[in-house]
């Protein structure tokens, strides 16, 4: 299984979060300045909430995957507001046609 993360991080939680997952899978986290430029089974992609919503370059990112690269997202936060990040990257995601793991 080919897998990837990316991820969004301003004060340095969701680096620390991402690198973690990306150690457990085995390979390396990547900010989401970073696009996916071939073919993977599972995104982790995560952030935080800044002012009730997703920074813009998470959605910047969301809005450039391509379903035929990317098969499944796995959204993780780091903020209080966590299930509003996964509602909000969860959405965005799922307009893209990529399916969203839960």
């Amino acid at each position: 299984m080919k897998i990837a993360v990316r991820y969004y991080s301003r004060g340095g939680n969701a680096k620390k979060v991402a690198t973690a997952i990306a150690k457990a899978v085995g390979v390396e986290a990547k900010d989401c300045s970073v696009a996916i430029d071939e073919p993977v089974d599972l995104l982790f992609l995560g952030g935080s909430v800044y002012w009730a919503g997703i920074d813009k370059h998470l959605k910047q990112f969301i809005a450039q995957l391509d379903p035929d690269k990317v098969q499944r997202v796995a959204s993780f936060g780091t903020s209080a507001l966590k299930k509003d990040l996964d509602k909000e990257v969860d959405r965005l995601v799922r307009a893209k046609n990529i399916p969203v793991s839960t």
